[in-house]
């Protein structure tokens, strides 16, 4: 198997315009779901504890900040989450084997 580009670009090859974005609170905070799902072009939001994982077709990045901003929701931590190179390796593999 012959991959060309770097780490970054390979795991950006491998998401497309799919995004994965993580917000944490300081605090509880009511009514985070809902008002994401309601931004377009979420695809799914997954809420355990204080976290909070946004599965999106494009970049929210600014938009996430804003509706974080005029809710008033207290983030501790804001990331958009790339795949491991673990991660890139599996996803070309089984790209490549069912290919052949």
């Amino acid at each position: 198997i012959v991959i060309e580009g770097s780490v970054e670009e390979l795991k950006h090859k491998m998401l497309g315009e799919k995004r994965i974005y993580v917000l944490e609170f300081k605090r509880e905070t009511g009514g985070v779901s809902k008002a994401v799902s309601s931004l377009k072009d979420v695809v799914k939001v997954e809420a355990k504890g204080l976290t909070v994982s946004i599965e999106s077709k494009g970049d929210m990045a600014n938009d996430l900040l804003r509706l974080a901003m005029e809710n008033g929701w207290p983030v501790r931590r804001f990331e958009e989450r790339l795949p491991s190179l673990e991660e890139v390796f599996n996803h070309f593999v089984e790209e490549v084997g069912g290919n052949e």
